[in-house]
């Protein structure tokens, strides 16, 4: 059986500490504080390669991204390039990820836009499902996703997070963004 190894890193962010893997073919998974415990991630990557995996803890690693990163918090840059990721997932999942990858900087999409651009206008849930899913948080883009009302539901990072990176890219101007659970300030 063929070894894989996935190097990982905690970056310090606006956010908290965040965990970054990743192996020779690119980034495959951000993790938010608290969001995975070692062990679920260690389970994780074996699911995700599907083969023997060692991960290794690697203060050098990933620092491409780490600078990118720190651009991207501090409003610098809009965009990641996508030929550093390795996603993997199922065929639904990866074309909902590449609709992410499509949201400009500073606009939002609805669950069911992204469904009816996918041409499943009832898939509006298992669209959800798949910004769950999604392993690379911030790169690729499942905060820019919002509910039918403009209200900011479902985030992995938590809403505060959320709607901290809505606030980078200037998205939280649009009036009719609102959060039920935290006032806009």
């Amino acid at each position: 059986m063929h070894m894989v190894e996935l190097r990982w890193v905690e970056h310090d962010s606006p956010l908290g500490k965040l965990t970054l893997l990743g192996g020779h073919k690119g980034l495959v998974r951000i993790d938010f504080p608290d969001w995975i415990t070692p062990k679920e991630r260690a389970d994780w990557a074996r699911r995700w390669v599907a083969e023997s995996v060692v991960l290794r803890r690697d203060l050098n690693a990933h620092k491409v991204w780490r600078k990118l990163l720190d651009r991207y918090f501090a409003g610098r840059i809009e965009t990641f390039d996508k030929g550093g990721i390795d996603m993997k997932g199922t065929d639904f999942q990866k074309s909902v990820w590449r609709l992410l990858l499509d949201i400009p900087y500073g606009q939002t999409r609805t669950y069911g836009e992204l469904a009816q651009e996918l041409g499943k206008p009832g898939a509006a849930q298992a669209v959800g499902g798949a910004n769950h899913d999604n392993p690379l948080p911030i790169v690729v883009p499942c905060h820019r996703v919002i509910g039918s009302r403009g209200e900011l539901v479902g985030y992995a990072g938590g809403l505060r997070a959320k709607r901290w990176l809505l606030n980078v890219e200037g998205s939280m101007q649009q009036p009719q963004l609102f959060d039920p659970v935290l006032p806009v300030r």
